[in-house]
């Protein structure tokens, strides 16, 4: 028993004899196995991570990269936004644009031009789309407005597009899903694994676009927590393939930020918490105007961008957004209050009817002591008649 003590105690120390003919040395850390200990033991994927911080890195950590990037208008200075080789959210109400606005996110990145104004940092300009609502001809249809709301030129064009992988979904009975699983037990997919792999074997890659998480997903995804992790951490994975891309989910919004007109990501907490960033659409309606608000939700590593509104520009295929001129933001913003202000006096004026149908239907009901109408108060005449007839009774 004293000998058992006794290893324990030096294991704790890291001094456990190797062989019972050597002193004592220290223990060697060494990285972990997976296999039965019968000698064919296969390398642990913490392996190459199971190491000590390296006081060099520390001394000249490397800069964060970023895909997106934006010019700040009170100080002049490029701030990030959408960082790169991370997991990112773009959520928005159905119709809202979200699809419209990844289309031309790809288009920009592909042809190392701006989104809303905002530079793009492309390295190869790769972009793969998986799209589940859209059919090859709508992918068209978005690309022509998106190129055509940019000023691409048809050579420059033709070689963005050369760059960008879209995989149009829409009408496919198959399972889509890139995670699926028991509770508990939720791994990525065959389609998940097939696309690592397309993405590891086809060059490097700037940009992976999942619209919608709805299609992409199982059905406990938006209900779990734990299903929400673990969806952002399979399509983080492919954030590993060559050229360290970023992964943007769409989302829809929930019902609650969709009637009060905001930004918000449907579903349990899991899936904001797991995204490295996240921004959002609302429509945006105000008088002639019509377009959408892009938001700030969550970043880890970016400050707070203020919102931007977008306009609906019309083409020849259908609608592009575009970044609303100061001019218009400020006619914008004066619409809104108006709006605001007429809507604030409408209620004002629905509660004063209401409230004014409630005392009238109170007084029906309950008329004030001492105000009988006179059908129901009897008459003097009839009052001395019956006092009469009972004296001449009497």
């Amino acid at each position: 028993m004293a000998k058992a003590e006794d290893e324990a105690d030096r294991a704790r120390k890291g001094t456990q004899k190797q062989d019972p003919f050597e002193g004592s040395e220290p223990m060697v850390d060494t990285p972990p196995t997976a296999g039965g200990g019968d000698g064919d033991e296969q390398p642990h994927f913490l392996a190459g991570l199971w190491k000590p911080i390296d006081p060099a890195l520390v001394a000249n950590p490397p800069r964060r990269d970023w895909l997106l990037t934006r010019i700040d208008d009170a100080t002049n200075a490029e701030r990030g936004v959408i960082p790169r080789g991370k997991s990112c959210c773009l959520a928005a109400p159905g119709g809202t644009g979200k699809t419209t606005a990844i289309c031309q996110l790809a288009l920009a990145v592909a042809a190392n031009s701006a989104w809303f104004e905002w530079p793009t940092h492309p390295r190869s300009g790769r972009v793969l789309m998986l799209l589940g609502e859209e059919d090859e001809g709508e992918v068209a249809r978005k690309m022509r407005t998106a190129s055509e709301s940019m000023v691409l030129g048809r050579d420059r064009l033709a070689t963005a597009l050369g760059k960008i992988v879209a995989i149009p979904l829409a009408g496919v009975a198959e399972n889509v899903a890139l995670a699926t699983g028991q509770s508990g037990q939720i791994n990525r997919s065959a389609l998940g694994q097939q696309v690592d792999d397309m993405l590891h074997k086809d060059g490097e890659w700037d940009l992976v676009i999942i619209d919608p998480m709805s299609r992409f997903s199982d059905a406990e995804t938006e209900k779990d927590n734990y299903a929400a992790t673990r969806f952002v951490q399979i399509i983080e994975g492919f954030t590993k393939a060559p050229g360290n891309p970023t992964v943007l989910v769409t989302a829809h919004s929930s019902q609650q930020s969709t009637r009060e007109g905001k930004p918000g990501v449907r579903g349990v907490t899991g899936l904001v918490d797991g995204f490295r960033f996240v921004m959002g659409m609302a429509p945006m309606r105000a008088g002639k105007w019509s377009g959408a608000t892009l938001s700030w939700i969550k970043s880890n590593y970016s400050p707070r961008f203020p919102d931007t509104t977008l306009l609906f520009d019309e083409g020849g295929y259908g609608a592009a957004l575009r970044k609303a001129t100061k001019a218009e933001a400020a006619e914008i913003d004066a619409a809104v209050k108006d709006q605001e202000e007429e809507e604030k006096q409408a209620r004002a004026e629905a509660t004063k009817r209401f409230r004014a149908r409630r005392v009238k239907g109170s007084e029906a009901t309950n008329p004030p002591a001492g105000n009988e109408s006179s059908s129901t108060r009897p008459s003097s005449s009839t009052t001395s008649r019956a006092w009469g007839k009972e004296d001449d009774d009497a």
